[in-house]
């Protein structure tokens, strides 16, 4: 019973601790030989799962690579779509404005060796978006920046806020019946959390629809989405590519404002560049 009771410690020892190894007795004996093995398989499975878990973080950041791509195009397309616009008017000064806009929107969302940014990156894409957007609408949109500058080195997902405004603006106040709308970008810390909200005082989405629309975005999608049902290609792209980065527990949520509006609240970890 002894090489048993000394097998069954081994299994233990090596069930305790995942990077542990038994001290091999005596290679000459069976049991020094049933140890040496057990410690070479472990090793095997121990390079296996490192292998996996690489093999799982490249596709990850394949996913967010391809995911940011996509975000893009459609940037890009409602952005040359503006421009055209005011061209039709004839207007050179609006025209020197939006190329400038345009120029550093398109310097900072092609490159892509960063995929995560200091949030004050962030907020600089965002005002030139909306720059571009006031002049062809007439300066309808009021962006509101209360985030406060001790967050501007925190770290965030790179093409994340601009979307969100983009999606305020087009299904929160472009369907509103005032002339004028305004989007507000706020934020808080909670522990080791960030919490970032982007809301307008435009219309609110139908409780149900709302409810929805949260269901998906509990989770990473990579077919069909929420987008293709009306509500923008923002909500899901983003939300995939947070959790994909960070992890299933931060994302994106939807809430209807009380006093009219929608707001989307971008869950993120508390990450410092200057950390």
């Amino acid at each position: 019973t002894m090489p048993l009771t000394v097998l069954n410690r081994f299994i233990d020892i090596m069930q305790e601790d995942p990077d542990a190894f038994i001290d091999e007795p005596s290679s000459g004996t069976e049991i020094g030989k049933i140890g040496h093995r057990l410690n070479e398989m472990k090793k095997s499975l121990k390079k296996i799962n490192e292998d996996l878990y690489l093999v799982n973080l490249q596709e990850k950041e394949a996913q967010v690579s391809a995911l940011q791509a996509q975000i893009n195009p459609h940037f890009l397309y409602n952005t040359l779509d503006n421009i055209y616009c005011i061209a039709q008017l004839g207007e050179t000064e609006p025209i020197l404005c939006l190329s400038e806009r345009l120029s550093l929107m398109m310097r900072y969302s092609m490159s892509m060796k960063k995929n995560i940014v200091p949030l004050r990156s962030e907020l600089e894409h965002v005002q030139n978006f909306v720059a571009i957007l006031n002049v062809r609408f007439d300066n309808r949109i009021h962006l509101i920046n209360l985030i406060p500058p001790e967050l501007d080195h925190v770290m965030v997902l790179k093409i994340s806020l601009q979307p969100l405004v983009e999606n305020a603006w087009r299904h929160g106040l472009l369907s509103s019946k005032s002339p004028f709308g305004m989007i507000t970008l706020s934020a808080r810390v909670e522990g080791q959390t960030l919490y970032l909200i982007v809301e307008n005082d435009g219309e609110c989405i139908p409780q149900e629809r709302c409810d929805a629309l949260n269901r998906s975005l509990s989770q990473v999608h990579y077919g069909e989405s929420s987008y293709n049902s009306g509500h923008g290609i923002a909500l899901d792209n983003i939300n995939n590519r947070i959790k994909l980065t960070f992890g299933d527990q931060y994302g994106l949520r939807l809430e209807n404002r009380k006093e009219g509006g929608c707001q989307v609240i971008m869950t993120l970890p508390l990450l410092d560049s200057t950390s």
